[in-house]
């Protein structure tokens, strides 16, 4: 189906798997809050739009986000995730927050498995599993509040910070590969010392060991630098693989 609105205000059930070629909206209704949306599958192809008052509710459907372009999370008013949980599997493109997603209540997972979520400098609350699966992307500004997560960080996986001011602190969190790409002139500081299962670039923007003299060890991959900063400070740099390589373009 293309582009529908569940709006009705009652309690609806979803039996099994269901294609929307184009949009969703989700309206969770005043009155009729509780359980709106029951059981099954919604694949999702286009935006999803999730609008309502309701603080403290949810159903037992999962949303898929499966589009192969750029696909659009919005919420409105209090914008609680009506469903049980996201799964965001998409083989191309991004999935980008458009304001804050809260995704708690007790047993929602967000899931991750393809493409890019970007949370676009909006806040992520996730109750239960925040999963950043295999060959995905987690797209940040690094001055988002995440709440929840993110619980398993696949090695294979990336994590993009690109902000364009002021100075962030990084998740810590395990990293695959990590990107520092600030479009402007950011700083990123380590939250402790890290090491990477993947490759370190370093596109834009400043990477700051701190005055901590946090160290970094990259273990599985290459270190490249083709612009922005590194301040190392004190700390140390550990390349562990024999077949690491370091690769500085730009200073």
């Amino acid at each position: 189906i293309n582009n529908p609105s569940i709006s009705s205000g009652r309690e609806q059930t979803i039996s099994g798997y269901m294609n929307i070629a184009g949009d969703l909206w989700i309206d969770g209704q005043n009155t009729y809050h509780v359980n709106h949306l029951k059981g099954g599958t919604l694949d999702v192809q286009g935006n999803v739009t999730i609008d309502t008052v309701d603080t403290t509710s949810a159903g037992t459907t999962n949303i898929v986000l499966t589009g192969t372009a750029s696909q659009i999370i919005e919420t409105t008013n209090n914008g609680e995730h009506i469903g049980a949980s996201i799964v965001i599997a998409k083989t191309s493109g991004a999935a980008t927050l458009s304001g804050a997603l809260s995704i708690n209540t007790s047993g929602q997972d967000l899931i991750f498995t393809g493409g890019t979520l970007d949370l676009n400098g909006h806040n992520l609350t996730v109750n239960d599993q925040f999963i950043v699966g295999s060959g995905t992307t987690l797209r940040l500004t690094g001055d988002e509040t995440i709440s929840g997560g993110p619980d398993v960080v696949y090695p294979t996986s990336t994590v993009w910070y690109d902000d364009s001011a002021g100075t962030d602190t990084m998740l810590n969190i395990p990293y695959g590969n990590l990107i520092i790409g600030s479009t402007g002139s950011a700083v990123f500081d380590l939250p402790s010392s890290i090491t990477l299962s993947g490759a370190l670039t370093i596109s834009g923007g400043t990477l700051d060991a701190t005055a901590s003299n946090y160290d970094i060890t990259v273990s599985s991959g290459s270190w490249l630098q083709t612009g922005g900063v590194f301040t190392a400070r004190s700390g140390t740099v550990n390349l562990t693989d024999s077949a690491d390589s370091l690769t500085l373009t730009a200073s």
